[in-house]
């Protein structure tokens, strides 16, 4: 992909004079590189008429292969929440999957990442060569990737307007631009999403904490004001953003998001998701100033719950004794009753 047109003229000249010899050529590109005038397009084609011709799509790791990866890496088994947020993050890129893994390894399976699906930082080496294409933008069509970054790896066009000021005409032009660049693609109208989770990864971890959770706040309350009489479809938007949002207040407004996200999941039979959901709203909890311990009791019951129903039973196991101590620390006989059996 980075190659010149006469650099390309001589790969395809070697290779209509070697059939029949045991030489193997194997050429990498990146294809989001490509644009629609690259002269490589033109070169596969001709190249894909030979008859010996084999093009193969190298995607990310799968999330088993994630998880055997980490496993081999650090030596423990790696619990499957950490495992879903790390291939969420990195859409299965072996090199951030390794240096997860050995930050792991060095610290420990008894560490709080290994214990909550933590977010990592995008390694040095992966985020070079992202930032070397985001430079290649206009600061402008950066910069509203940036605010659609907070929204998450889809993003609704219409919430990004509003989020990011821009007037629609002109951020439809932006859009396009970003989708030529290969960095977008479109998910269906008034939809947009990232071609890959690194792109997104990258352009989040470029916002400072205070505006990133501002921005989070903002978004979340946009949406909780346009859809007030239908949030059912809007519920893991709106506790992923007040979750986010929470170090500057609305602590409540977060473990409520999160419950009721979880109950929409455990109805569809989303067991897991409704335990990440259920884990955000205890270290919310955990975090604000008028927390009170029956709440915590409540969460830490739906969440043992949840643990049991997608099949994790040894968290569940430790969740609801977790439970079961607050209620005896509070003489809440019942309640340990509850919990314990």
């Amino acid at each position: 992909h980075s190659s010149d047109r006469s650099s390309l003229a001589l790969l395809e000249y070697v290779c209509q004079q070697i059939p029949g010899n045991p030489l193997l050529i194997v050429a990498a590109y990146r294809d989001s590189e490509l644009g629609r005038q690259h002269p490589l397009r033109d070169s596969l084609g001709r190249l894909g008429r030979g008859a010996r011709f084999l093009r193969l799509s190298l995607n990310g790791l799968s999330r088993h292969e994630v998880a055997a990866l980490m496993h081999a890496r650090t030596d423990y088994p790696v619990p499957e929440t950490l495992v879903r947020s790390v291939h969420r993050q990195s859409d299965g890129n072996p090199l951030f999957v390794t240096e997860v893994a050995a930050m792991l390894a060095q610290d420990g399976p008894e560490s709080r990442a290994v214990a909550r699906g933590a977010r990592f930082r995008v390694p040095d080496s992966l985020r070079e060569v992202v930032m070397a294409r985001l430079d290649k933008l206009p600061h402008e069509v950066s910069s509203m990737l940036g605010t659609a970054a907070v929204l998450g790896r889809e993003f609704d066009q219409r919430t990004l307007g509003d989020l990011s000021g821009i007037e629609s005409r002109r951020l439809m032009s932006l859009l396009e631009q970003a989708h030529d660049a290969a960095l977008i693609a479109s998910a269906r109208p008034g939809r947009w999403v990232f071609r890959h989770a690194l792109f997104r990864e990258v352009l989040y971890e470029d916002h400072g904490t205070v505006a990133r959770v501002m921005l989070h706040r903002r978004a979340a309350e946009l949406l909780e004001n346009r859809y007030r009489d239908d949030l059912g479809p809007f519920l893991s938007s709106l506790a992923f953003h007040f979750f986010e949002a929470a170090q500057a207040g609305r602590e409540q407004k977060a473990i409520h998001y999160c419950r009721r996200a979880a109950e929409a999941a455990s109805a569809q039979r989303a067991y897991s998701e409704a335990v990440a959901l259920l884990d955000k709203a205890l270290q919310v909890s955990d975090l604000a100033v008028s927390s009170d311990d029956d709440s915590r009791f409540s969460l830490s019951m739906e969440m043992g719950v949840a643990q049991y129903q997608a099949g994790e039973l040894t968290a569940a196991t430790q969740t609801l004794l977790r439970a079961a101590v607050l209620a005896h620390r509070k003489h809440w006989w019942q309640r340990l009753a509850d919990a314990l059996f």
